[in-house]
């Protein structure tokens, strides 16, 4: 089989509520879309608590 190499993007939005991702091909057609509350209510330090890997 042969290799086949692909373009993505990834989009990455850093909001005082949410984090949200997206993950994009070459033609903008948009493959895969995460989001993770920041939890602002909680305090600057709740979200490194709660998402370690993230940092």
């Amino acid at each position: 089989m042969g290799q086949r190499d692909e373009l993505f993007t990834l989009d990455v939005n850093l909001g005082g509520t949410k984090v949200k991702t997206a993950l994009m091909d070459i033609n903008g057609r948009i493959l895969s879309v995460h989001m993770y509350p920041t939890h602002a209510k909680k305090g600057t330090g709740w979200s490194h608590r709660r998402h370690p890997s993230l940092y």
